[in-house]
């Protein structure tokens, strides 16, 4: 995902764009089924349903939050891959610092 973001900076045909959409379509359900699947795994079955609202609630805000770089386009067409890419790259960081252990 974070590699076709950034390919749309430097590849300007609409038909690469398509597969760089396409790409980005795969890899964003890999990471929303994997996602779901870990937070479902972790969470106790008392918090569960709690947390995966959560989970829901911010990847609403996510879609919510796009909308909002449209403006950076006018300063640059490339601004808001940039930006978008920037902060995926910085949320996959994030998995380094996860535990990976169940609840009791």
């Amino acid at each position: 995902v974070i590699l076709s973001l950034f390919g749309f900076i430097w590849l300007q045909s609409v038909w690469v764009w398509f597969l760089l959409r396409l790409f980005i379509g795969i890899g964003d359900h890999m990471l929303h089924f994997s996602t779901q699947t870990w937070v479902t795994s972790m969470s106790s079955k008392q918090n569960r349903g709690r947390n995966l609202s959560i989970y829901g609630l911010s990847f609403g805000l996510g879609f919510a939050a796009g909308p909002f770089m449209v403006p950076l386009v006018k300063l640059s067409p490339s601004l808001p891959f940039i930006v978008s890419g920037c902060i995926s790259l910085f949320a996959w960081l994030f998995v380094f610092f996860l535990q990976n252990a169940y609840p009791e």
